[in-house]
């Protein structure tokens, strides 16, 4: 769906420190807020971003961790800017900001904080979904981002700069529920691939795992396992949508942080629960695996979507849980001659590429943003499922 700007009061006039006024706005119908950009001139120095929220009648939504942006003569951090990707009712909502006294303000704007508001009315969704599926997507908006990393290994060498236009992208991890309709509507086989085995090695596995007659695997909330890439396509198509790309999926899990190792940060293990990925819990059911000897997710095996905190573009789960498909063909040299603007991996190759951690992930380096993975298409493993995305 196409976002609009819902409320600007930004000028190019001089501009003060600190609100006289609070920022207020009004929607006549409910609205998915996609962005808010706040301003700090702050004098030419900007500010270390904060967080921006919306305070309604009865409810607060936020606050949202903002990411800095450079503004007028590349002054640092002037814009602050965050994507809640959030429905709020009608009514009026009050823009709180965490550092009033940097958030630039002017006589044109009568006072009120600089802010710029976008989304799009909720009536209008987020796009076609065939199925009747009702998923939820985000909108991750368009420019550049950093993939890859010169200080980590799977394949993820160089660092590149990467230009992407706006695409859609699953909220959450297509669940157990949602793949049934797909097969009672088409006839496909019910998922059937892979078991990991209480090995360190991700090598040995166990074919003949059925994830639907096992009660860890299939609750109807949990996400699908033990679709191949050809499962997961055929669904996406299904929907109307389609698997997004490496590039996709990576400045997805990024959610606008810049520089950072992991979706949460750069602190490992985590101080709270980022995800379910391989915890203290995991060894009641595989032994040998390494696991975060300080960290407990409280969930053994995969857990329903969205029972941890989204990223900052309002993902869940791009932290553990399953790992995903995506729809490029892996190539290991690919990021050393990869097109600038909206790359899709390789033309042809053996293997699939898989992106994110997953319930089975306590290595640290198998938890990073730029980790790269790669599966066989045609099977279905027990921490893989997938989320689909579609162009804008």
């Amino acid at each position: 769906q196409e976002a609009e700007v819902i409320f600007e009061n930004g000028n190019i006039g001089g501009v003060y420190n600190r609100p006289t006024k609070d920022t207020v706005f009004t929607v006549n119908e409910p609205y998915v807020i996609t962005e808010i950009v706040n301003y700090h001139w702050n004098n030419g120095n900007g500010a270390t971003p904060g967080t921006i929220a919306l305070k309604g009648a009865n409810k607060t939504y936020g606050p949202w961790k903002a990411s800095g942006k450079p503004g007028q003569g590349g002054v640092p951090n002037a814009y602050w800017v965050v994507y809640p990707n959030e429905t709020i009712p009608a009514g009026t909502y009050t823009v709180i900001d965490s550092d009033p006294n940097t958030w630039s303000q002017n006589f044109e704007s009568n006072g009120e904080g600089f802010t710029k508001i976008t989304g799009y009315p909720a009536s209008k969704g987020t796009g076609t979904d065939t199925s009747g599926n009702d998923a939820k997507m985000v909108l991750i908006p368009a420019g550049e981002f950093i993939m890859g990393s010169d200080n980590e290994d799977y394949d993820a060498r160089p660092a590149h700069t990467v230009y992407l236009d706006a695409f859609y992208i699953d909220m959450y991890e297509v669940t157990n529920a949602q793949y049934r309709k797909f097969v009672q509507a088409t006839g496909r086989k019910e998922p059937e691939g892979y078991k990991i085995t209480d090995n360190e090695s991700l090598d040995y596995k166990e074919w003949g795992f059925k994830p639907w007659s096992d009660l860890n695997f299939n609750a109807p909330d949990m996400p699908v396992v033990c679709v191949s890439w050809e499962d997961a396509s055929a669904y996406a198509k299904w929907v109307g949508k389609r698997l997004p790309t490496e590039a996709e999926w990576e400045k997805a899990s990024r959610g606008g942080l810049i520089g950072q190792k992991y979706p949460w940060g750069n602190d490992f293990p985590p101080t709270s629960k980022v995800g379910n990925i391989a915890d203290i819990n995991l060894r009641k059911a595989l032994n040998t695996f390494t696991i975060i000897e300080q960290y407990n997710d409280g969930w053994t095996y995969i857990a329903p979507v969205g029972k941890f905190i989204p990223n900052k573009y309002g993902l869940y789960d791009i932290c553990g849980n399953v790992s995903e498909w995506c729809s490029d063909w892996y190539d290991e040299n690919y990021y050393s001659n990869s097109p600038k603007q909206n790359p899709k991996g390789a033309t042809s190759g053996i293997e699939r590429s898989v992106r994110g951690s997953s319930w089975v992930f306590g290595e640290s380096d198998m938890l990073y943003n730029s980790m790269r993975g790669y599966l066989e298409p045609q099977y279905g493993y027990n921490f893989v499922g997938f989320r689909c995305a579609k162009s804008k």
